[in-house]
């Protein structure tokens, strides 16, 4: 794997390859198993990290609760 592999995968996983060269790196996966696997491991990170549940801590509250009382 070299660097602009994993940027071209990066850039089709987020949607920023340019329409008509989408078919072409579709292809390009299809041809090399490497750049397929490469391209299925960021997915499965990029779906873990957006299925994530994010809880700021109750001392962060707390912290923004009393900022905002200051401010009044």
């Amino acid at each position: 794997m070299n660097e602009l592999m994993a940027n071209e995968a990066l850039m089709y996983l987020y949607n920023e390859v340019p329409e008509e060269e989408c078919d072409d790196f579709k292809i390009s996966m299809e041809n090399n198993p490497i750049l397929m696997k490469l391209y299925n491991q960021f997915k499965e990170t990029a779906d873990q990290i957006n299925s994530a549940i994010f809880q700021p801590s109750p001392s962060s509250i707390q912290t923004i609760m009393d900022y905002a009382q200051q401010s009044h």
